[in-house]
């Protein structure tokens, strides 16, 4: 079992995770919406009353939710003013990064997921500026197996991250409510991971692997990651 082979095992894992897109990978996110209706001049209901009118909003989610890792995702928020909610989600997703590799992998799979508790503040009847902050959590676990020996590996990134992003949001007068959030970004603010190695073949670069994991686990749990493109199907009341 090769030294380069782990190179480039884990450049394939950095790459996905950071590079494509940036940290473009995919948890969380969050994208949850309405906007106010228009009070018709002609009508009796006053601005007060429409204001409280459909104040719950519950959603799905799919996206990319932290560089090119794709997730599916929930969430429900509550109006507490016209134009700004609050609310909680959750998102999670996985990559199986077997095909990137040349040699007899058993498994090779990258997992994110997100929890939030954030806001949405909506400028006009659609666009809205996103905020939140959540909890991280990154895992990517290797197993490669050639004849009688084997190397298995496990990297784990949790961090405490802070969320921004921008989308938009229509209300149809059904009550559902379809969106987007175009690009959002999490940043850590305080992480830890968590590196193992085992195996049976012992040697000089058995070291060499442990740092290499080591290094990934730390990037999952310190790195900023970019997510794309979070399409969100809803329905308020």
């Amino acid at each position: 079992m090769n030294r380069k082979y782990f190179h480039k095992l884990y450049f394939f894992a950095w790459a996905f995770f950071v590079v494509l897109p940036m940290d473009v990978q995919a948890s969380k996110q969050s994208s949850w919406s309405l906007s106010d209706s228009k009070v018709n001049s002609s009508s009796t209901t006053s601005l007060d009353e429409k204001s409280n009118q459909d104040q719950i909003y519950v959603a799905g989610k799919a996206g990319y939710i932290g560089g090119s890792v794709l997730g599916l995702g929930v969430g429900g928020f509550y109006k507490i003013k016209p134009h700004f909610q609050i609310g909680i989600s959750y998102a999670s997703g996985s990559r199986d990064l077997k095909s990137s590799s040349d040699e007899q992998v058993d498994r090779a799979d990258f997992k994110s997921q997100i929890v939030e508790i954030g806001g949405r503040y909506f400028t006009n009847e659609s666009f809205a500026i996103i905020g939140g902050i959540g909890q991280r959590k990154i895992d990517f676990d290797l197993k490669v197996s050639s004849k009688s020996s084997y190397i298995a590996t496990k990297a784990s990134g949790s961090a405490i991250v802070s969320h921004i992003g921008i989308g938009n949001f229509w209300k149809m007068s059904t009550g559902f409510t379809v969106g987007c959030e175009w690009i959002g970004m999490y940043i850590p603010i305080s992480g830890s991971f968590d590196s193992t190695v085992t195996d049976n073949i012992g040697g000089e670069n058995l070291e060499n692997i442990r740092k290499l994991n080591e290094d990934l686990a730390k990037l999952m749990a310190t790195t900023r990651s970019l997510q794309l493109l979070n399409f969100e199907l809803g329905y308020s009341f």
